[in-house]
Parts: C-alpha cells; structure tokens; sequence
C-alpha cells in the first residue's frame, strides 16, 4: 500500500544481502541494479495482484514501472557491462498479473 511496504516485499523477494538504510526506492534501485548474489542468469519477477498495487499510489506505482523500464531493464540489457566490475547482462522479465 505505501513505498515502504512496496520496498521491504522487494527486498524480501530478493534477498537482499543488507538490511535498507531506509525504506525508499533509491535504496531499493541501488539494489535491484546489483544483484551480483543471485547467480542465475535469468531474472523472472511477477507482480502478483499488479492492479491492487499501490493503489492509492497511483503516481508512485508509474514511477515504479517508469524506472523498471527506463533504468533496470536497459542496465540488465546491456548497461551493466561498462559500469559495474565482473557485469555481465542478464534477462530481466517483469510479469504484471491483474
């Protein structure tokens, strides 16, 4: 319902490695653009219930999916390679379930 739930559901799917300094998406993007303990070359994420989302969000929900498409998905892509040491480009897939 919040960014702060939103931010500690990712992070728990994802296992992030260290505890946020704070429940917001800057931390979060910082995370979801390193995932270097995920050894898995393909990265499947399905948002169960999409249209329940942050739904009195709804401005903060576009800027979640804005960033999925502007920022994660091109880094994974490719991007990854000239910026981060040992990157390799992965699969990224977002499923949106209604």
């Amino acid at each position: 319902n919040t960014e702060e739930d939103y931010v500690w559901e990712m992070s728990k799917a994802f296992k992030f490695p260290c505890e946020l300094p704070s429940l917001i998406l800057g931390w979060y993007n910082d995370y979801i653009n390193d995932l270097m303990w995920i050894k898995q070359n393909s990265i499947i994420l399905l948002i169960h219930d999409y249209d329940l989302m942050l739904k009195d969000e709804k401005m903060l929900k576009c800027e979640i999916i804005d960033d999925f498409l502007e920022i994660t998905l091109p880094w994974w892509e490719g991007e990854v390679v000239g910026h981060m040491v040992g990157g390799k480009p992965r699969r990224f897939i977002v499923y949106l379930e209604h």
